[in-house]
C-alpha cells in the first residue's frame, strides 16, 4: 500500500498551487472542473503522513500548506461546503483528515500550527455532532461522523464527542442486516420540506468502502466489542463482491451510478476495512492484496481514472477519487497494524458455488472460470439533476449486471438503465448521450418503452447440478414512463453457467402487439482487441484469445456486420460492442432465442 501512496502523493503534487500571489496557494486545483475542490485539503493527512514516514520534508510542507489552506474554507459554524457546491455533510471526512493530522502529525507540524489545527477540529467536532443525524445524512456519513468524533477525542479528549461517536457508531452498525450488508444508502424522500423518510438502499461501494472503512476506524480507536464483531461478520460478507482481479462490484447499488469497476468513485476505498480485518482473517489479507493491485491498475498520469477507459488527457481526469484513495491508503496504514498472516482464498477464487442475497433479490456466481452477478434487486429512488428530481432504477430484473471471465476479464458490465448526471459534481456529462450497457430485453410502443432489466418485483432462483449452475428469473416488463407501471407481458431468463461457456436461453411472453422487440447484449471491448462478426455470431480478439458470441432465434434477426456498433459510457469509463437481436412488429405470442459466450 505504501508504494501506491506514494504514486498518488506523487499525482496531485503536480497540481498543487504554488503562487504565493495566488489566494488559493496550498490547495489542490482540479483541471476537469477548474475548481479548488474544498475535500482536497484532506489530502493534507497523506501527505504528512507519508512525508513523516519516508522522511521527505518537502512533501511535508506540501501538507501543511494544504490543511493551511483547508483552514481558510472552513466556515465559522465548523462546517465546510463541498466545492463546487454548497453541500456541508462532507465536513465529516474533512474532520476525520484534519483529527488524524493532528494524531500522526504532531511531531512534524510547526508549532505555529497546532493550536489553529486543534481549533478547526474542535469547531467541526462541534457542527458534526449538531447536525449529523439520519433525518439529513445516509449511513456512511453517520459511520464516518463516529469515527471523525473518535479521533477528534483522541487528540482532544472531549468526552463528550467519545459518547457521541459511540451513539453514532451504534446507528449505523444497526443498519447492518441479516445478510451483512448495509441499508440507508441513496436519497430519502422529503416531505414538508423538512421532514425525510429514510432510504433503504443497499450500496456495496459505499457499504464496504465507506461504512465499514469508517466503522473500522473507529472500532480501532475505541475497543468498542460490539462494533467489532459486527462488523467482523459484514465484512467477510462484502467479500463475494470482490472479483478476482480485484474490482469491486457495485453494479447493483443503490448508488451504483458512481461505480468506477475497482469501487464507488468518492468513497475512501475498501483498504481501511480491509486492513482492520486482514490480521484475523487470511481470506481478508488475500482481499486486501487483490483490491489493492487493482487500484494501480486504474491510474494514469498519475490520478485515478472512471474505469477501464483511462482519460488520454490529464485535464480531463477529476481529482477527485485520488484524493479520496490517498486518504484511504494514509488511514490504513496508519492506523491497522500490518498482517503478517498468509494470504488465504476469497470466494472469488474458489471454483463452484453460488449464493443469493435475499435483501438484494441477487446471486452471485462462481462457475471457474466465469463469475456473475445476477440482479433482481429493484431498489428505486430519487436524485437531484439538471433538470430537477429524477428517478434512479437499479439494473435489475435478472440482469447479469457483472461477468467476468478470469483469463479474459470483464466481459459485461450494467451502467445506469438511463444515463443522468445524477450528483453534478461527480457524474461526468455525456456529451453525446450515453446509452446503457447493461443486458436486457426492450419492448417499444409508440406510447414508450419497457424493459426487463427495469423490472421490480422479479424471482430469481439457482440451482447446481454436477460442474453447471442455473439461475433462473422470471418477471414482468416495466414502464418507467411517468410514475411507472408493470405491463402483462413477462420473460423468463436462464443462464447456464458451463466449464466451458455461458449459454443464456430467452423466452418472451407477450400479450398486446409491439412496434418492436429487442434483446440487447453489450460485450465490453477492451484496449487492444479486434472484433469481426462471422457466420456464428460475434468474434474478438484479444492477445492469444478469442471471446465467441454464438447467437440463435427462430424469428429473431440479430446483428450483422453493418448493425453492430460500439457504445461508450464516462461512468464506469468503458466501451462496448452492443448485440441486438430484433423482432419488427411483434404479436401477442411466445418468442425464444439463445446465446452463448466462449472464450478459447
Amino acid at each position: 500500500m505504501i508504494s501506491l501512496l506514494e504514486e498518488l502523493v506523487k499525482g496531485l503534487s503536480r497540481h498543487l498551487v504554488t503562487d504565493e500571489n495566488s489566494d488559493e496557494e496550498g490547495s489542490l486545483f482540479c483541471q476537469y472542473h477548474g475548481d479548488h475542490h474544498t475535500r482536497g485539503g484532506e489530502a493534507a493527512f497523506p501527505f504528512v503522513y507519508l512525508g513523516n514516514r519516508t522522511n521527505d520534508n518537502l512533501v511535508i510542507q506540501k501538507g501543511v500548506s494544504l490543511a493551511d489552506w483547508l483552514l481558510k474554507r472552513q466556515n465559522e459554524d465548523g462546517s465546510w461546503d463541498e466545492s463546487p457546491g454548497s453541500w456541508k455533510g462532507t465536513t465529516v471526512f474533512q474532520l476525520m483528515a484534519m483529527a488524524a493530522l493532528l494524531d500522526m502529525g504532531r511531531p512534524v507540524i510547526p508549532e505555529t500550527r497546532i493550536r489553529s489545527y486543534e481549533k478547526a477540529v474542535s469547531n467541526a467536532s462541534e457542527w458534526v455532532c449538531k447536525n449529523i443525524n439520519f433525518r439529513r445524512v445516509t449511513t456512511n456519513y453517520i459511520a464516518s461522523a463516529a469515527a471523525g468524533l473518535a479521533l477528534a477525542n483522541k487528540v482532544l479528549l472531549e468526552k463528550r464527542w467519545e459518547r457521541k461517536a459511540r451513539r453514532l457508531a451504534r446507528l449505523a452498525v444497526g443498519k447492518i442486516n441479516g445478510d451483512g450488508l448495509i441499508e440507508g444508502e441513496g436519497r430519502g424522500r422529503r416531505i414538508f420540506k423538512k421532514v425525510y423518510i429514510k432510504p433503504d438502499g443497499i450500496d456495496i461501494g459505499y457499504g464496504l468502502e465507506m461504512t465499514l472503512a469508517s466503522l473500522a476506524l473507529y472500532a480501532t480507536l475505541t475497543g468498542d466489542r460490539y462494533v467489532v464483531s459486527t462488523i467482523d461478520y459484514s465484512i467477510k460478507e462484502h467479500l463475494y463482491f470482490i472479483y478476482p482481479d480485484g474490482s469491486l462490484d457495485n453494479s447493483l447499488g443503490s448508488r451504483g451510478y458512481k461505480w468506477t469497476i475497482y469501487g464507488s468513485k468518492t468513497t475512501h476505498g475498501s483498504q481501511m476495512a480491509l486492513a482492520f480485518a486482514a490480521t484475523k482473517s487470511p481470506e481478508i489479507m488475500r482481499a486486501l492484496n487483490l483490491t489493492t493491485k487493482a487500484l494501480s491498475r486504474y491510474i494514469a498520469f498519475g490520478l485515478l481514472s472512471n474505469g477501464p477507459e483511462k482519460d488520454a488527457k490529464e485535464e480531463t481526469t477529476c481529482l477527485y477519487p485520488t484524493i479520496t484513495r490517498a486518504c484511504n491508503l494514509a488511514f490504513a496504514l496508519a492506523y491497522f497494524p500490518e498482517s503478517h498472516l498468509n494470504e488465504g482464498t476469497i470466494p472469488a477464487e474458489k471454483p463452484l458455488w453460488a449464493k443469493k442475497f435475499p435483501s438484494l433479490n441477487s446471486i452471485v456466481v462462481k462457475r471457474e472460470p466465469w463469475m456473475a452477478t445476477i440482479s433482481g434487486y429493484g431498489n428505486v429512488t430519487r436524485y437531484p439533476t439538471q433538470k430537477g428530481q429524477r428517478t434512479y432504477y437499479v439494473p435489475g430484473g435478472g440482469s447479469i449486471t457483472y461477468l467476468f471471465h478470469s483469463h479474459w476479464g470483464p466481459i459485461q458490465a450494467a451502467t445506469q438503465l438511463e444515463y443522468q448526471q445524477i450528483e453534478l459534481l461527480h457524474v461526468p456529462e455525456a456529451k453525446n448521450g450515453a446509452r446503457s450497457l447493461c443486458p436486457r430485453i426492450v419492448l417499444r410502443k409508440q406510447s414508450g418503452a419497457a424493459s426487463s432489466s427495469h423490472a421490480r418485483k422479479t424471482e430469481v432462483r439457482h440451482t447446481q447440478e454436477h460442474d453447471k449452475i442455473s439461475v433462473q428469473v422470471q418477471g414482468r416488463f416495466f414502464s418507467p414512463e411517468g410514475k411507472g407501471k408493470e405491463l402483462r407481458s413477462y420473460y423468463r431468463i436462464e443462464y447456464i453457467f458451463s466449464p466451458d461457456r455461458i449459454a443464456k436461453h430467452y423466452h418472451m411472453t407477450l400479450v398486446s402487439p409491439y412496434t418492436s422487440m429487442e434483446i440487447i447484449e453489450p460485450i465490453v471491448l477492451q484496449s487492444s482487441t479486434g472484433f469481426q462478426i462471422t457466420e456464428q455470431g460475434l468474434l474478438i480478439r484479444k492477445s492469444e484469445k478469442s471471446l465467441r458470441l454464438m447467437p440463435e432465434s427462430s424469428s429473431g434477426h440479430w446483428s450483422k456486420s453493418e448493425d453492430i456498433e460500439k457504445i461508450t459510457c464516462p461512468l464506469p469509463s468503458l466501451t462496448a460492442l452492443s448485440m441486438v437481436c430484433r423482432w419488427e412488429q411483434p404479436g401477442p405470442g411466445d418468442y425464444m432465442a439463445s446465446m452463448e459466450i466462449l472464450i478459447e
